[in-house]
């Protein structure tokens, strides 16, 4: 597939894309990401009560809702590479943003 003809404001053209055909899941993709969305919801509904617990500290929430709370991020990152792989790979950690738990990072470029 490639772009049309129209430039970009510098006169520089665009480029052409090429556009991946869809790639099937694996069995064990599905589930690590219904345990992601799993453990997301879990900290979504309980938000405030987690977060007035564990108050400027990081946080993982693992294996269905189970909360680890750290005081630094280097602990959080030891503490995510001991679990295992499918374990780890749905591990939600909510952004912590100035003393705030948040579940949006906004990115500015």
């Amino acid at each position: 597939m490639s772009c049309d003809r129209r430039r970009y404001p510098n006169g520089v053209q665009r480029p052409k894309i090429k556009v991946l055909p869809p790639r099937e899941s694996t069995e064990e993709e599905r589930l690590s990401l219904l345990e992601y969305r799993k453990n997301k919801a879990h900290f979504l509904d309980n938000r405030q009560q987690i977060v007035a617990a564990h108050p400027n500290q990081d946080l993982l929430i693992f294996d269905g809702g189970h909360v680890a709370a750290f005081d630094n991020i280097r602990d959080l990152f030891a503490f995510r590479e001991r679990l295992d792989k499918s374990a780890r790979e749905a591990a939600y950690q909510p952004h912590r943003w100035s003393g705030k738990v948040s579940s949006i990072i906004r990115v500015v470029r």
